[in-house]
């Protein structure tokens, strides 16, 4: 009897929910705790982890280091950012959206992430190792290295997007779609077991799987 496939599930992402007005913020710090609260061309560091970050929006800045490590951020919109360090290490992410934005290294290790939406942005390096991440959503966006060992995907999709190395060693992929990404090279193409790629996607790895599997590709 054929196999049937089983239907590939989207990400369910929605934007932030965010307030008509915003308010002043307080001073970052750490366990900061923020809601409403715009932050407009800020400068410098923020420097706030453990913070509780709610239905909030940081536009125009430029910034050094973001720093909301083991935090809380729930309903919050990254607008038109730069950010040479973006810590969400240990975080719990709830609808963010990342947008016109570029990033130069994200680093999302341990965080628990749901809804989470990049677009139109560029993040020279994501690493994301034992992440549980579900409904991410990527379009028109460029990675330089996108680093997720041992993470746990689920419903993750990339549209019109792009990454020089992929790694995904040992993560547990489930309705994680590829076929939007263009991806030179994989550091361990075992990785992609349980993920959805394009019939041409595998012709290009196939070299790389068979180095993995230690098979021996001579012409």
């Amino acid at each position: 009897m054929a196999r049937t496939s089983r239907t590939l599930r989207p990400p369910q992402a929605d934007t932030p929910d965010l307030p008509r007005e915003f308010s002043t913020g307080p001073e970052p710090r750490r366990g900061v705790t923020a809601e409403d609260v715009e932050w407009v061309d800020a400068r410098g560091s923020f420097d706030a982890p453990y913070a509780d970050l709610a239905g909030s929006r940081f536009t125009g800045g430029v910034l050094d280091r973001f720093d909301a490590a083991h935090g809380t951020l729930r309903d919050i919109e990254f607008d038109t950012m730069q950010i040479a360090s973006l810590s969400l290490r240990g975080a719990h992410l709830r609808r963010v959206h990342v947008h016109s934005s570029r990033i130069g290294s994200l680093d999302l290790a341990d965080a628990e992430v749901a809804e989470l939406i990049i677009e139109d942005s560029r993040v020279d390096y994501l690493s994301a190792g034992r992440a549980s991440a579900a409904d991410v959503d990527v379009a028109r966006t460029t990675f330089g290295s996108l680093d997720a060992p041992a993470a746990t995907l689920t419903r993750v999709r990339f549209v019109s997007s792009s990454v020089d190395e992929l790694d995904l060693r040992e993560s547990r992929n489930t309705d994680v779609d590829l076929r939007g990404l263009d991806i030179a090279h994989h550091l361990d193409p075992r990785g992609l077991a349980g993920a959805t790629i394009t019939s041409l996607q595998a012709q290009l790895a196939a070299a790389a799987l068979a180095t993995a599997l230690g098979v021996h590709v001579r012409d």
